[in-house]
């Protein structure tokens, strides 16, 4: 058939029961060419186009954020490990993990009983940035009075590692400012850390 023959009807004009492609079929049946019968189905003049994806490495957003922390070099985060080492262990990987992910450097304050062990490691620490790191139980014990200790010595921001759960309004009440886990935005969170740490330097 002549290439530069039109469809004969629209897809909405036909009388064609079936599908569009059926119709699409019907039409070139009857000597539509395939650039007319696509453009009808694009429902622009000529035939369908996309415009392709750019090319982005999933690393490259995490490489900007590393880019930022090393011009304010490097910013110090404190990791706060409530109880003994096998309460603490599993968090605190995680929080310097994710810390390190963002460009952070961290220090540990060691185990910490108390709210007044937890200031003194602040006080001897070059860190403001604080992370929470202890099991469900040392959070229930320590967490709360932690925090407000250490906001009250001017920690911030504070954050837990892992769930606030049914405890998160008294904890936020109580000074902690983020909730670092499995599944947050951690993009989000560590371009408000850099966000801070900008507004410190």
């Amino acid at each position: 058939p002549p290439s530069s023959s039109a469809p004969s009807k629209t897809p909405s004009q036909s009388d064609t029961t079936g599908t569009p492609l059926d119709w699409a079929m019907a039409e070139l049946e009857a000597g539509a060419s395939m650039t007319a019968v696509t453009a009808e189905l694009a429902g622009k003049d000529g035939p369908a186009c996309v415009t392709p994806l750019e090319p982005r490495r999933s690393a490259q957003p995490f490489e900007a954020l590393r880019q930022r922390a090393e011009s304010l070099g490097n910013p110090p985060a404190l990791l706060v490990t409530l109880g003994p080492a096998r309460d603490h262990r599993a968090r605190l990987g995680f929080a310097a993990n994710f810390l390190a992910a963002g460009g952070f450097r961290t220090e540990e304050s060691g185990p910490v009983e108390s709210p007044e062990e937890a200031v003194r490691a602040l006080e001897t620490a070059e860190a403001k940035l604080v992370v929470l790191c202890g099991s469900d139980r040392g959070y229930e014990q320590y967490a709360e009075a932690t925090a407000g200790a250490l906001a009250e010595a001017g920690a911030g921001p504070i954050l837990l590692a892992g769930k606030g759960g049914e405890r998160e309004p008294a904890l936020r009440a109580a000074g902690v400012d983020l909730f670092i886990h499995l599944g947050c935005n951690v993009l989000e969170i560590l371009e408000q850390l850099l966000d801070a740490e900008e507004d410190r330097a």
